[in-house]
């Protein structure tokens, strides 16, 4: 089993959650995964990034990394509803309008397709996104909730 799988299913075991069970209503998808920044770069804060992806069916683990530019590490980790089976390994990038208003955000949606290799598109909204591509298998589209990490 994939080390990202081991953490994504200790993870769910810790919350209570059967990741293979249909999730209640308030956890599915609800709004569009999709880019809301403008079209200029002007103020926008890019890094290289890692997302790993867990699919289980009904619920999703979602791990983002990523350094920024003082070498402070943050990991966003959640989870969320949707339906979409699978994993993704990405290396990508982050981009962002402010650092302290993307590691206040805590609801996400993602959206991705692999099949040897995929992409994978994740919004915190307004707060920021993360684009990437790489390894794995499966598809899905999801939304719920998690938390930033600094160390």
């Amino acid at each position: 089993m994939r080390e990202s799988r081991k953490r994504a299913v200790k993870y769910f075991d810790a919350r209570g959650i059967n990741p293979n069970t249909k999730p209640e209503i308030t956890r599915i998808l609800d709004f569009n995964p999709i880019q809301t920044w403008s079209q200029s770069s002007d103020g926008t804060t890019t890094y290289p990034c890692t997302i790993e992806i867990e699919a289980f069916l009904f619920y999703m683990h979602l791990t983002v990394t990523f350094t920024d530019g003082s070498g402070k590490l943050h990991v966003f980790e959640g989870d969320s509803g949707g339906v979409g089976i699978g994993d993704l390994t990405a290396a990508g990038v982050i981009y962002f309008g402010s650092l302290d208003v993307l590691l206040k955000a805590t609801t996400f949606g993602v959206a991705f397709g692999a099949e040897d290799g995929g992409v994978v598109q994740v919004t915190w909204g307004t707060s920021g996104n993360a684009t990437a591509g790489g390894v794995g298998e499966g598809l899905g589209a999801f939304g719920g909730s998690g938390n930033w990490s600094t160390s």
